[in-house]
């Protein structure tokens, strides 16, 4: 089994309204998740930026099923043990914003976080988010590694 920092890796949050003006926020919240891995003990990040994975990515993001073979495949390629998958949706002024966190080799979400609000407010959604996963990622090491 693995020891040291989980490696982590966050991909580009998913815009699920279709709305085009909604765009800068898929890197946004990426980014904003990105900060919150970076700074957690027992983390180490893997950067997605340094990354060239245009097929996996698009498996991952468009929330196909992925086959085990080629979650583990990404798993080897970018070093990762768990994978941020990210997607956000906006209805009248609601912003919804969900991530999972997802073992590579096995495809099992070992935990989510979800967040609404004003979409007029998207800081404070973002800010509600990262939150969440500030709270959340103390429990991924023992999740990922029982």
């Amino acid at each position: 089994a693995p020891t040291g920092p989980v490696r982590v890796c966050v991909l580009k949050f998913r815009n699920l309204s279709g709305d085009t003006s909604l765009t800068p926020l898929e890197w946004a919240l990426s980014e904003a998740v990105v900060t919150d891995v970076g700074a957690q003990p027992g983390m180490r990040l893997i950067e997605r930026g340094q990354l060239d994975l245009p097929l996996e990515e698009q498996d991952f993001t468009q929330g196909a099923r992925v086959d085990p073979e080629t979650r583990a495949r990404l798993g080897r390629i970018v070093g990762a043990e768990v994978v941020v998958l990210g997607s956000f949706q906006q209805a009248g002024d609601m912003l919804r914003i969900a991530a999972r966190f997802v073992h590579v080799e096995t495809g099992e979400v070992l935990d989510t976080a979800r967040v609404e609000g004003p979409a007029s407010n998207s800081f404070a959604v973002q800010d509600a988010l990262t939150a969440e996963v500030r709270a959340l990622l103390p429990r991924l090491p023992e999740r990922l590694r029982p």
